[in-house]
């Protein structure tokens, strides 16, 4: 058993849902059914992560909205590479970032992991 075994079934039972509800209407063994069902999981999916896309617009607006004062850390202490960090973080966490950035990672972290999961199915 995988550790991603759970969400497969999840998703493997969400999509033969939504074939068992389109069949009557297409036919069971109908490519319509089959494709109707991906695209229908592609919406839920989708429907499912737009709190997440928020979060991280919203994120990425404020990083830019304090880029002046990241280059003004970065020039003050571009000599020393610790102090600029902790320069950096205490910014992060005056403005509360730090949990924001996170947030906005996990996008780009499921992106890679799905990246990595397609290219070693086709190896």
């Amino acid at each position: 058993m995988g550790i991603l075994d759970p969400l497969y079934w999840v998703v493997s039972g969400v999509m033969v849902f939504i074939h068992r509800a389109l069949s009557p209407v297409f036919g069971e063994t109908s490519g319509v059914t089959w494709t109707l069902s991906i695209m229908g999981l592609v919406l839920l999916i989708r429907t499912l992560l737009i709190p997440l896309f928020v979060k991280q617009i919203k994120s990425q607006r404020a990083l830019t909205a304090l880029s002046p004062e990241m280059k003004k850390i970065q020039q003050k202490y571009k000599d020393d590479r610790q102090k600029q960090s902790e320069e950096l973080m205490k910014l992060y966490k005056t403005h509360k970032m730090l949990q924001h950035h996170i947030v906005a990672c996990v996008h780009l972290w499921h992106s890679f992991y799905h990246q990595l999961t397609l290219g070693c199915k086709s190896c």
